[in-house]
């Protein structure tokens, strides 16, 4: 349960347990009851020991008789011992091989649609004051300097926000999900893999960063330039550098380095 608890609230869901409490006891139960009727859905984890147990049938039931939505996650078992009765017609969200996974990719999006939320992709921006910088590669410091590198001199950036943290695979699947785009190849069977939910999205080419920064997510200011970084180089030159792309390879990707979006002013 901590697992999707930790997806959900990541995702911008206020979820309530009954952790802490004792269960079987009046307080319990008071608090259950109240909480069922302040929310506005039920997430029901499904096994065959749930399906067998009292509190978990009545407070499927309670939830019902409140006109409650049921979201049930299969943990365990096979439909036919875990589903109970009043649930056999819902659709429910398969666990087994991974209980974050499932709730990072089919809850998640699910309880998004039905509460009536769009996807939501959010950044925790620095902004980085306008200022010169050095530009280029100096042949006299750096021995392997490109031609293309040189000559080394100033240029003056205005004031930008870039997101702190790379593109993390959440925020790129909720892309995925909203757009029908391209899955990256180095997802397991087109799913994120168990656990790297946060973990910098990898395997994408220059023009899938280039398509993720033109879709609109709820956090990027109207009307700014909004433009991708990458964390190294686009190309497969063994050098890291700080580029957004190699001109001769923008479809080439890479497992290594993630994307950071960026942001203009007006």
């Amino acid at each position: 349960m901590r697992e999707v608890q930790s997806v959900l609230r990541g995702a911008g869901f206020a979820v309530w347990t009954d952790e802490g409490l004792e269960p079987g006891t009046p307080s319990w139960q008071a608090a259950i009851a109240e909480a069922i009727g302040q929310c506005q859905a039920l997430v029901v984890l499904l096994s065959p020991s749930a399906k067998a147990s009292v509190w978990v049938n009545n407070e499927v039931s309670f939830a019902q008789m409140h006109g409650k939505r049921i979201f049930p996650v299969l943990v365990a078992g096979e439909p036919t011992t875990a589903v109970p009765i009043s649930l056999i017609s819902v659709q429910w969200v398969d666990g087994r091989s991974g209980v974050r996974g499932a709730a990072a990719e089919g809850l998640r999006h699910a309880l998004a649609r039905q509460l009536g939320r769009g996807p939501v992709i959010t950044f925790d921006w620095v902004t980085i004051p306008a200022g010169e910088f050095l530009m280029g590669s100096d042949w006299a410091k750096d021995p392997l300097t490109y031609y293309y590198e040189t000559p080394q001199h100033k240029r003056c950036l205005r004031e930008f926000r870039i997101a702190k943290y790379p593109v993390t695979n959440m925020q790129y699947g909720e892309f995925v999900r909203a757009t029908s785009h391209k899955k990256p190849d180095l997802w397991t069977d087109g799913r994120i893999p168990d656990g790297k939910e946060q973990h910098p999205v990898v395997g994408v080419s220059w023009y899938d960063a280039q398509a993720f920064k033109e879709y609109q997510p709820d956090d990027h200011p109207e009307g700014n330039d909004r433009r991708t970084l990458r964390g190294g180089s686009w190309s497969s030159y063994s050098s890291v550098r700080c580029a957004v792309r190699d001109g001769n390879n923008p479809d080439y990707w890479n497992n290594v380095f993630g994307f950071r979006v960026v942001c203009l002013g007006d």
